[in-house]
């Protein structure tokens, strides 16, 4: 999938020992209601069971490794209510331990309006997910919608 390739070019830039410089959108993310400096991430799926919360612990786990945990703020959500409270697939689960990636303790949420306010970055997991927005009024959003 395309949005793997990205994240993997994105740990690769966090492994560098300086700031990151050559972020396409990190001046958007500072017009942000109530920015504190860091960066916030939020991954959108169907049903917050799979592809979202892949993305959350894969990219919370390239944070980890860059030793910069304190600048990020990365959390997944749903479109739907119809995963609410329900953990993390269990194929999913597997893939990531595989990979020395926990998962434990993750509840399935539904996006909220405030999350256009909090995270600066909407990733959605598919081509679905942006039409999903508009019942949120993403139109009138400040953060970058991917």
């Amino acid at each position: 999938m395309e949005i793997y390739g990205k994240m993997r070019n994105l740990g690769t830039r966090l492994k560098r020992k300086n700031k990151i410089t050559d972020y396409s959108n990190i001046a958007a993310s500072r017009y942000l209601k109530g920015y504190d400096g860091m960066t916030k991430i939020l991954f959108v799926c169907h049903g917050n069971i799979c592809r979202s919360p892949m993305a959350e612990y894969v990219m919370k786990d390239l944070v980890r490794q860059s030793g910069r945990e304190d600048e990020f703020v990365i959390a997944s959500a749903a479109t739907s209510r119809e995963e609410l409270g329900n953990p993390v697939y269990p194929p999913v689960r597997r893939k990531l331990a595989e990979h020395g990636i926990r998962c434990d303790g993750h509840a399935a949420r539904q996006m909220t309006r405030k999350d256009y306010e909090e995270f600066g970055y909407l990733i959605g997991m598919d081509r679905m997910n942006p039409v999903s927005y508009t019942h949120l009024r993403a139109h009138e959003t400040k953060a970058n919608l991917v």
